[in-house]
């Protein structure tokens, strides 16, 4: 069902795109032929890679949607020419990176912390995002232990560092939690 859907709003988007470029072609700095054709090429090598099963639903979401305000601003060759440029930012990273070693937990939080990237970048830029926080994941040491503290001093730190997970992932929660141990340690 969700492949039926993309494909008709690919169909759909495709058309409207080409109806744009008609009606503001003469308003706006023409493209030249060459440009226009590689234009059209770079999406329709984006349905044959979203045909072939090459990239996901999800990714070729993000694409569209990290090229969604280059349509809006610049118009269909503009547009073409930013998912050709997303599909050579995904084959870089060219899958998402592995999560099964990280507990649930810390995938959600480094999903989240990246899904900003996909939105507004694309999918290679938030695989990457992803590949960066397991890296700084990994440079950690464990988990700060939080056993020794009283319920309040827990929760105390948790809602304090709890905008770190969120938005810069679980190495920067980490961080942030034993720099708060060792603030108290020192009172």
């Amino acid at each position: 069902m969700r492949l039926v859907k993309t494909h008709s709003l690919l169909g759909f988007l495709h058309s409207f795109i080409v109806a744009v470029l008609l009606v503001t072609s003469s308003i706006s700095v023409a493209a030249t032929p060459e440009e226009f054709y590689q234009a059209q090429d770079y999406l329709k090598e984006f349905n044959r890679a979203q045909e072939r099963g090459i990239i996901s639903a999800a990714e070729s979401d993000a694409i569209l949607s990290a090229c969604y305000n280059t349509l809006r601003i610049y118009g269909a060759i503009e547009f073409y020419y930013c998912i050709g440029d997303q599909l050579a930012k995904l084959e870089i990273p060219s899958k998402k990176p592995d999560l099964s070693g990280v507990n649930e937990a810390d995938q959600y939080a480094i999903e989240k912390a990246c899904s900003i990237n996909a939105r507004l970048y694309g999918p290679g830029v938030y695989y990457r995002c992803i590949s960066k926080q397991l890296s700084e994941l990994n440079r950690l040491s464990g988990k700060p232990d939080l056993s020794g503290l009283s319920p309040y001093e827990r929760i105390s730190i948790k809602r304090a560092c709890g905008i770190d997970k969120r938005l810069y992932g679980p190495a920067n929660y980490y961080n942030c939690v034993r720099n708060r141990l060792q603030e108290l340690q020192m009172r």
